[in-house]
């Protein structure tokens, strides 16, 4: 490599050199190159190949993970879908379900209304009977008082 460098520079340097001397006359040049700069482009120029290569890998790296991106979104899409179907068959299987907890959740309701009614009824008959047992008390005491009266009146 170094022959080649050495080569290279020598060969640009002395163009640059009979570029220069030739065009005297005509234009002045723009920019003339040192050996440190040959050297910087030779060795720019000399690992493009290896550069090239490494972009071309990770090119197709870039290619494969652009497939397994694809791949991986293909993948989610389908659980995706999976999951909405099974969602939706237990939505379906959950409907009897739910029409049976709503009959019974109905039922269970007329139930309880059926035991306050009844139980209001049981309630308002003990209170008739202690209030009808209570007024009883109360003649019969009044009733005794008064034949009392009247027992000591004859």
């Amino acid at each position: 490599m170094a022959s080649t460098l050495t080569t290279f520079v020598q060969a640009f340097g002395e163009e640059t050199t009979d570029a220069g001397k030739q065009s005297e006359d005509a234009e002045p040049p723009q920019r003339s190159f040192g050996r440190s700069d040959l050297t910087k482009a030779f060795v720019s120029l000399s690992s493009c190949p290896a550069q090239l290569d490494l972009v071309t890998n990770n090119g197709q790296e870039l290619s494969q993970l652009a497939e397994e991106m694809k791949q991986s979104r293909n993948m989610i899409d389908q659980t995706r879908q999976v999951l909405h179907n099974q969602e939706q068959r237990r939505e379906l299987a959950h409907l009897p379900l739910q029409q049976e907890k709503q009959q019974y959740l109905t039922d269970l309701e007329r139930r309880k209304k059926d035991f306050y009614a009844q139980w209001q009824h049981q309630t308002d008959k003990l209170e008739e009977t202690f209030a009808k047992k209570t007024r009883d008390s109360i003649f019969r005491n009044l009733v005794g008082a008064d034949q009392w009266f009247s027992a000591g009146k004859k």
